[in-house]
């Protein structure tokens, strides 16, 4: 496959050039007025895309393999398994591009290259114990909370497997992020398909023409990921162009594609809008001395089971103060509304690992309403603790974590920062705050009630809250 793309020098000036007159018509008074407000909320949507690919303009010609052939990796993940990286990795794509022309996309099965590899790798310890799995693959090599590790990882399998050298570029792209792009296509009719795939109907499709009767090595799975991938890319013209734009900004924002480049130029632009999946450094972003309370909650589903379609979670934080101390109580609440324990839902079987700000002291945590054990590894910025629960169909599961901050009357009246990061293709999770007396917003609006403040939003990015400490 290939196609031609545009000329580089001409796109990065076209860009410079909208970059700058998109500045200039924001500032125009007029668009404050009643009637043109519909526009300035379209031209503020759409500015930080607009300066991000600004930023990058430079360094098109190199990425689309003007001097020399540049490759990329393109990973796909299953979020209806989550796994810690955003998915099962059921597959992964190779993409060469060379003097602005695709000049190769293959898609691999990933049992194709696990089936290859020599020798033992020792697993992480909840692979091993609950996946019940001795041997590390490169299927599974997507266990840290951040998209650069794993890709370290699934290079070093990729090396070892395909003897495949590291690539120019890596993006993960989650079954979730072609339902979001799918949107703005008419329905895609794909050879070997019955039905015309839609943004609706595309789990259930992959269900009956992918998973069902599937077994390692199946060339079957590999074909009909690569039509439905080739479909898009050779149908872009009949998207809706607008939409599309939409639709794929907002599958970075939320974390359903994230990408890692070589190229530090481009991976500066990449993380500074946040398309890095990376950890989010707790430590004070707009001030010398905040009080930092971060939590980043990674669920790894190793139930062998699409049950992370049924699955909705809810994080609850509760502040309160008391005698120069901040107490933190955070909630989680796992709900499987799977309709039975047949496949492709099921029990869902999850090593759920919590990441805390390490500066919090840890008072106890429970079980649905029982305090259990934990073990808890500290790195540079956070507290991790691992948990194992089951959740079977229709049922519930509940995690509390106790924290508290010591609050230093010497510092003044220093704000509380805080982080709620989404994981790598998390889907239907919602944030909900509550606010007793001596805490006050500064950067959200929430409802009040009954004296406590209280803020619910569904948890499509990463939250960050100031929140003013008045004791």
């Amino acid at each position: 496959m290939s196609g031609k793309l545009q000329d580089a020098a001409q796109l990065s000036s076209t860009i410079t050039i909208l970059s700058d007159a998109l500045q200039d018509l924001r500032n125009e008074f007029i668009l404050g007025l009643a009637p043109f407000k519909k526009i300035r909320t379209s031209l503020d949507y759409y500015a930080p895309l607009i300066e991000h690919a600004n930023e990058v303009s430079p360094s098109i010609a190199t990425l689309m393999g003007a001097t020399r052939k540049m490759r990329y990796i393109i990973f796909f993940l299953n979020n209806r398994e989550q796994r810690p990286g955003g998915g099962f990795m059921g597959s992964f794509a190779e993409l060469d591009v060379e003097k602005y022309m695709i000049t190769r996309f293959t898609i691999h099965d990933v049992y194709d290259a696990d089936g290859q590899l020599e020798g033992h790798v020792d697993p992480p310890e909840p692979i091993k114990q609950y996946l019940q799995q001795p041997h590390w693959f490169l299927r599974d090599s997507n266990w840290a909370p951040s998209f650069r590790e794993n890709v370290l990882k699934a290079q070093y399998f990729l090396e070892k497997e395909l003897r495949m050298k590291p690539a120019d570029g890596y993006v993960a792209v989650t079954e979730s992020a072609l339902e979001m792009l799918l949107k703005a296509y008419p329905p895609i009719t794909v050879t070997g398909i019955d039905s015309p795939i839609t943004a609706d109907n595309l789990f259930f499709v992959i269900q009956q023409e992918v998973e069902n009767d599937f077994f390692p090595g199946a060339h079957t799975k590999k074909v009909v990921l690569a039509d439905i991938a080739q479909a898009l890319l050779h149908k872009t013209d009949r998207a809706t162009g607008e939409q599309l734009v939409s639709q794929l900004l907002q599958t970075l924002e939320q974390k359903q594609v994230v990408i890692f480049s070589t190229d530090p130029v481009v991976q500066t632009v990449v993380k500074k809008a946040g398309w890095d999946g990376d950890q989010i450094d707790p430590r004070c972003l707009y001030t010398k001395n905040c009080v930092s309370s971060y939590f980043h909650v990674v669920d790894a589903n190793l139930g062998v089971s699409k049950v992370n379609y049924w699955i909705h979670k809810t994080i609850s934080k509760e502040f309160k103060i008391e005698e120069n101390t901040l107490l933190d109580q955070t909630t989680i609440l796992w709900e499987n509304s799977a309709p039975s324990s047949e496949y492709p839902a099921g029990i869902y079987k999850n090593y759920a690992r919590l990441y805390l700000d390490k500066t919090a002291k840890i008072d106890g945590i429970s079980l649905n309403g029982v305090s259990i054990p934990y073990k808890e590894f500290t790195t540079q910025h956070y507290r991790e603790i691992g948990i194992y629960f089951e959740i079977e169909p229709l049922r519930t599961t509940e995690i509390k974590v106790a924290t508290r901050y010591q609050l230093d009357p010497a510092l003044g009246n220093i704000p509380l920062q805080l982080v709620i990061q989404k994981r790598v293709g998390d889907v239907n999770t919602n944030v909900r705050l509550l606010l007793t007396k001596g805490l006050k917003p500064r950067n959200f609006t929430p409802v009040e009630k009954s004296g406590s403040i209280i803020y619910n939003s569904p948890l499509e990015s990463d939250k960050l809250f100031f929140i003013d400490i008045t004791q």
